[in-house]
């Protein structure tokens, strides 16, 4: 774990994987016991969807790019790179909050092959000059690093990283990302 995650607003997400990447279930539950918090998107991926994700159970449409990645069905959906250094991604438009605790729970139905590593991210104010993110990277052998990180109009600036979660072929992670403030931003991963 970077550093803990605050109770605060709970938002989008934005997913990118070099390889394939599976997401089980997304979802931002808002705690019945944390008045302050509101579920400005949630979704549990229950439809089908033959190309795209369709839209949230709440927070509207997403976007994929490139725009044909992606399917729903069975209560999963997936995104597909389109190669080797290639990045895709789905992303909730619709949906802003200053605050952000995002959630998603990712599979790879495959480590890569030796030598090898996939990317999946979540991340949060994404603009056209600038992102946070949490960039979960796995290797052929199931060990990830996590690396909390901006993007500034193409400069990325890491701010740690920490060993991540041992993932195994089909089996579930869960992967989250906190940024808070506005001038001063604390930033949060696990």
């Amino acid at each position: 774990m970077l550093s803990s995650i605050p109770p605060l607003v709970r938002t989008s997400f934005v997913m990118a994987s070099v390889l394939v990447a599976t997401v089980i279930g997304l979802f931002v539950p808002s705690p019945a016991s944390r008045a302050a918090d509101a579920t400005v998107a949630s979704d549990a991926m229950s439809r089908s969807v033959g190309r795209g994700w369709g839209t949230a159970d709440v927070g509207g449409a997403y976007s994929a790019s490139p725009s044909r990645v992606g399917s729903v069905s069975g209560g999963t959906a997936s995104l597909v790179s389109g190669g080797p250094g290639l990045t895709s991604t789905m992303t909730l438009s619709s949906v802003s909050s200053a605050d952000v605790h995002s959630r998603i729970d990712v599979s790879l139905p495959s480590l890569p092959s030796s030598g090898s590593k996939v990317y999946v991210g979540a991340f949060a104010r994404g603009t056209a000059d600038a992102s946070y993110a949490v960039m979960m990277v796995v290797g052929s052998d199931g060990n990830s690093l996590l690396v909390l990180e901006r993007n500034a109009k193409g400069v990325e600036t890491k701010f740690a990283s920490a060993a991540g979660p041992r993932v195994s072929a089909g089996k579930a992670v869960t992967v989250e990302l906190a940024v808070v403030g506005g001038s001063t931003v604390s930033l949060g991963a696990r």
